[in-house]
C-alpha cells in the first residue's frame, strides 16, 4: 500500500501477494483481489472478485457481482456490476458494464453502456465496441464484427 492511512478495508477483504493499492481506495464487504493486481487511486470495490494481474482504476467502481478474470484492465470512470469480464478484456474509460458477460480479449470503448434489461447476456471473445455505444437486448455482438457510432455492425 502506497499510503495505508488513506485506504479503507472491510473486515473480510482478501488480498493476494504483490497487490499494489494506491491512495484513497475503498474496499467494501466481499472483495477478493488475486496476486499481482493493481488498484489505482480513488477506486471503490464492493462484492467483487479481481483476477490475477488485473488493473483497476483510477476512479473505477466495482459493484457487487463484478467478476474479473486475469489481466483485465478496468480504467478511469468505469463501473462494473453483476458482470463477468473474461481474461485480457479491457474497458479503459467512461463505460458502464452491467448484467453482462464480456469475452476474453474484448475491448469496450469509451461511452459504452450495457443495457440488457431482460438479462440476456453475452459479448463474445475479441469483440470491439466504439464510442458511444448502448448495447440493447438482444445484443448483436459477434466475434467478427465491431460497432461504432453512427453505424451498427460495420464489418472489420
Amino acid at each position: 500500500m502506497v499510503a495505508p492511512e488513506t485506504v479503507h478495508l472491510a473486515a473480510d477483504t482478501k488480498l493476494g501477494r504483490d497487490v499494489v493499492i494506491e491512495p484513497f481506495v475503498v474496499f467494501g464487504p466481499g472483495v477478493v483481489v488475486e496476486d499481482g493486481a493493481v488498484i489505482r487511486s480513488f477506486s471503490h470495490l464492493e462484492g467483487a472478485h479481481v483476477g490475477q494481474g488485473t488493473t483497476i482504476g483510477p476512479y473505477a467502481r466495482l459493484r457487487p457481482g463484478a467478476r474479473l478474470g486475469a489481466n483485465v484492465r478496468i480504467g478511469n470512470f468505469v463501473e462494473v456490476k453483476e458482470s463477468e469480464i473474461a481474461d485480457g478484456a479491457r474497458a479503459n474509460h467512461l463505460s458502464y458494464i452491467g448484467d453482462t458477460t464480456v469475452g476474453a480479449g474484448a475491448n469496450i470503448g469509451a461511452g459504452t453502456i450495457t443495457c440488457n434489461y431482460d438479462w440476456y447476456r453475452q459479448a463474445p471473445d475479441r469483440d470491439r465496441r466504439g464510442a458511444p455505444s448502448s448495447v440493447p437486448t438482444p445484443p448483436w455482438w459477434r466475434p467478427s464484427r465491431w460497432e461504432t457510432a453512427p453505424m451498427w455492425g460495420r464489418a472489420r
